[in-house]
């Protein structure tokens, strides 16, 4: 059953993309995804682009997924030791009528309105809620961080690393092949 609903969540993910979401199986593993969620617009996150993994237990949908950032986030809601989020859709609140999109928009809303009063990370909950000049200040430095671990991994193929402007272009061309 979970595989036959995988299956039928990824049709739903290719017949009706949305702005800042992508999402595949893994090409070896059906119980293993790949995302990408572009920071929403008007946001502290919207220059970021930020790789998740979904993994599937058996019996989905009668369960949920756990997910996880792969990239490095600063958020009231998500773990900064290993990623996980932590959000009510992903727990108690599990329908299993939710599928992939509905989780990545969640999880994408999450972005532009954390619950503090449920923190997995404390620092940036506390952040968030007594000081939001410093916790912007700490995601738009995680982000640029990101973007700079990705400066000195990018090479353009003639032996020379990439700048940041380059590889924010890049990210803005992934945005728009994304919502496309």
């Amino acid at each position: 059953m979970a595989v036959r609903r995988l299956q039928q969540d990824f049709r739903q993910l290719i017949n009706n993309k949305v702005d800042g979401i992508d999402a595949s199986p893994s090409s070896d593993n059906i119980y293993i995804w790949n995302a990408i969620i572009c920071g929403p617009e008007d946001s502290i996150y919207e220059s970021g682009t930020f790789q998740l993994q979904l993994l599937f237990p058996d019996d989905y949908p009668h369960r949920p997924p756990q997910v996880r950032f792969i990239t490095k986030i600063f958020h009231p809601n998500i773990w900064s030791d290993d990623g996980l989020v932590c959000v009510d859709i992903l727990k108690d609140g599990w329908l299993p009528s939710y599928d992939i999109l509905a989780i990545l928009h969640s999880i994408r809303l999450l972005l532009i309105d954390p619950n503090p009063l449920s923190p997995a990370n404390l620092e940036a909950a506390l952040l968030y809620r007594n000081n939001r000049v410093e916790y912007d200040r700490r995601v738009t430095q995680m982000i640029q961080e990101t973007l700079d671990i990705d400066d000195d991994d990018d090479d353009d193929g003639n032996g020379q690393i990439e700048d940041g402007d380059t590889l924010r272009q890049k990210s803005t061309i992934l945005r728009h092949s994304i919502t496309e």
